[in-house]
């Protein structure tokens, strides 16, 4: 009888274990997460401040081609008082030389390259949101997730029960996602028995809805 007893303490001290185990990979996981959505916001930061950046030298370079362009203009002649016929006219030379032009068309050229491709990549962040926290959605999984169901609403192949849209309660889909995580359909056995009762958790992928 002692002995008894003492193999279920030691049974629950294991049991007791493997849940503080199961819970502390839950926090490291929610941490993970958090941690690249924190870095995936960043990356977006940095892309909009360079473009921003990109925005402000094309408008100061507006500014330098137009103020020399009004700078260059020469002005108006004064009149000669022993001056007699027409007046000489005067040739209005265009702003700046060839070279400075072809400087000014190339780094015009540079900044707006830079601008779309920063475009480009906040246009690839926005669409496809890499590093987001993985679902059962055909395409990326696993063969044998894809006849799984949830348990809450029955739907197979697109969710997990903890992220149920049909179950509000959280802790509800809190306290069901260890023991009853996937429902495995199992076809009918030759003798005419179902399996169907069994449970296979998305974790460990043991069977009975015990870790």
């Amino acid at each position: 009888m002692v002995r008894v007893d003492a193999m279920e303490r030691i049974l629950s001290d294991q049991i007791d274990t493997t849940k503080d185990v199961y819970a502390e990979l839950r926090t490291l996981r929610m941490t993970k997460n958090q941690q690249r959505q924190e870095e995936n916001d960043s990356d977006h930061q940095e892309l909009m401040s360079m473009l921003n950046v990109v925005l402000q030298s094309i408008e100061e370079l507006t500014k330098k081609v137009e103020n020399r362009y009004e700078v260059q203009q020469p002005a108006p002649p004064e009149p000669h008082e022993h001056a007699r016929g027409d007046v000489e006219r005067i040739k209005i030379s265009e702003p700046g030389s060839k070279h400075e032009k072809s400087v000014l068309k190339f780094l015009q050229g540079v900044l707006e390259a830079r601008m779309e491709t920063c475009q480009m990549k906040i246009q690839h962040l926005v669409e496809h949101q890499p590093c987001r926290p993985r679902g059962f959605k055909e395409g990326y999984i696993r063969a044998g997730e894809l006849s799984m169901g949830c348990v809450f609403c029955g739907a197979r192949g697109k969710h997990s029960s903890d992220s149920c849209p049909e179950i509000a309660d959280s802790k509800r889909r809190t306290n069901g996602k260890v023991s009853e995580i996937l429902a495995k359909v199992f076809p009918p056995q030759d003798d005419g028995t179902s399996l169907s009762d069994l449970r296979e958790t998305r974790y460990c992928a043991s069977y009975g809805g015990k870790n």
